[in-house]
């Protein structure tokens, strides 16, 4: 009977979450006199696919070029001083960095689920019944993911709009996803609460 030499778990998921916090610094794709410059408005292009229409798959745009990094977006909205603006972006970062810790954990507990335990045999070929394992031990990370994703998106959207108001010197109304977990008859559940 031979033993198959296994890494730790927690040294696995430890490592990985080590991999995401360490982003590389990416350069800005705005010159700095750009930003600089007085402020303009950021254009905003939505992705209509499946929840692009809730502002979680969008592109924004100023003065013809992106800026989706949360460090730009930073420099145009902390100098107007507006603590909702600048609470709803911080939000949206922290959001963001709570999904790809989700993502990144979902992928680790996959790939270690499907390649230390012995799998339930589904199709009788080990390396897909090992894959169909590992999918399933990774979806239940990759669920809030995906919800903190989505929230990271509609604050960003939502900070996004705010900056373009103050701009233009409006003020108008947005969207606020929060997760909720709740009890019921029967069990709990885990779902979104919407505000206008």
């Amino acid at each position: 009977m031979t033993r198959s030499a296994a890494i730790p778990f927690p040294l696995f998921l430890a490592v990985s979450i080590f991999l995401c916090s360490c982003r590389a610094a990416a350069q800005s794709d705005i010159p700095k006199e750009a930003l600089n410059d007085p402020p303009g408005i950021i254009e905003t292009k939505m992705d209509l696919v499946l929840y692009g229409i809730i502002g979680s798959n969008t592109d924004y745009f100023l003065n013809g070029k992106k800026v989706n990094d949360f460090r730009d977006l930073k420099s145009l909205i902390y100098p107007l001083h507006d603590a909702e603006a600048s609470q709803l972006i911080r939000d949206a970062e922290d959001s963001d960095f709570a999904a790809s810790m989700f993502f990144a954990g979902g992928t680790v507990a996959g790939v270690y689920f499907a390649l230390a335990y012995k799998p339930m045999p589904f199709v009788g070929v080990d390396f897909i019944d090992r894959i169909n394992t590992g999918l399933f031990a990774a979806q239940f990370l990759w669920a809030p993911s995906f919800v903190f994703g989505t929230i990271s998106g509609v604050k960003k959207f939502n900070a996004v709009k705010r900056y373009n108001d103050l701009i233009k010197g409006e003020d108008n109304a947005g969207i606020d996803l929060k997760p909720r977990v709740f009890a019921a008859r029967g069990g709990g559940g885990f779902g979104l609460e919407c505000d206008f």
